[in-house]
């Protein structure tokens, strides 16, 4: 959703899209990791380290989500 000067939401998206979302944009970017590092693996440096930090973040933020919309419900 994005927010409006006023405070007020302008859209909202389904919860379900919110939470699987989530998961499929990761497999998509996990899917462009492998394809980078296969690829064209002189220009990849430490996909190991990134796919570690960008799991824990996109667990987090979908941890964060999860709980958001147990307590609306």
């Amino acid at each position: 959703m994005q927010w409006g000067p006023n405070g007020e939401p302008i859209w909202y998206a389904p919860k379900w899209l919110a939470m699987w979302g989530m998961i499929a944009f990761m497999a998509v970017v996990r899917f462009f990791i492998w394809f980078a590092s296969t690829y064209s693996p002189r220009h990849v440096h430490g996909t190991e380290l990134g796919i570690v930090i960008f799991s824990l973040i996109a667990a987090g933020s979908h941890l964060f989500v999860l709980m958001k919309a147990r307590t609306t419900l």
